[in-house]
């Protein structure tokens, strides 16, 4: 074979090396491209996921910070209202503060409704429920029109089962966000307070 030849051939191989070697390249290169945009793909559908999860926390957060203080409102403007009707000190305006209390424990219920974790609604209707029948009580003895079965007594042992039902659903609610270590259910842990859904008429 002729030196020519040979330099051809040897020419032709390098031509077609450096060819294979860049169109490994670009192939290896297509590859690792392709394995950044599907970690980024995993990535950004791990944040989203994680930011979902923040949020769903935040708004639960904010509901149960806004259910705890207007229940709290409330069961105080029933409680010092008994207290003065007990006493026949009631004053002026005390009636007002508990509809005032009273619609803003309805309105931050309906809107928790939508946010709350079954057993913690469950909890929440049980003690919307107590509020309601103290306040109905406490309406006809304001206005002097009871019925035969009301009793100052039964209105004070709901105050205290309202009481205690608002400490169990606050602690059912720290629970459910990590604060504390409640090994019970919220559900568990008012129901043991004293809450029969028979007792309330």
């Amino acid at each position: 074979m002729s030196q020519s030849v040979i330099a051809l051939l040897l020419a032709v191989v390098g031509v077609l090396g450096t060819l294979a070697s860049a169109l490994l390249s670009q192939r290896g290169g297509r590859q690792t491209k392709l394995m950044e945009l599907q970690h980024a793909e995993r990535q950004h559908a791990s944040d989203k996921i994680a930011e979902g999860r923040r949020i769903d926390f935040e708004d639960r957060r904010a509901c149960y910070v806004a259910v705890n203080k207007v229940f709290r409102r409330h069961q105080a403007a029933l409680k010092n209202y008994f207290s003065s009707l007990s006493s026949n000190t009631v004053k002026e305006g005390q009636w007002e503060e508990i509809e005032e209390t009273r619609h803003a424990s309805r309105e931050t219920y309906a809107e928790a409704q939508m946010v709350l974790p079954e057993e913690v609604l469950n909890s929440s209707a049980e003690l919307v429920k107590r509020f309601n029948f103290i306040y109905g009580a406490l309406a006809r003895f304001s206005a002097n029109n009871q019925r035969p079965e009301d009793d100052l007594d039964q209105v004070r042992e709901q105050l205290d089962h309202a009481t205690a039902g608002l400490y169990y659903l606050r602690q059912g609610m720290r629970a459910d966000l990590g604060i504390s270590d409640s090994s019970e259910s919220p559900e568990a842990t008012v129901n043991r307070s004293g809450f029969d859904r028979d007792s309330i008429v």
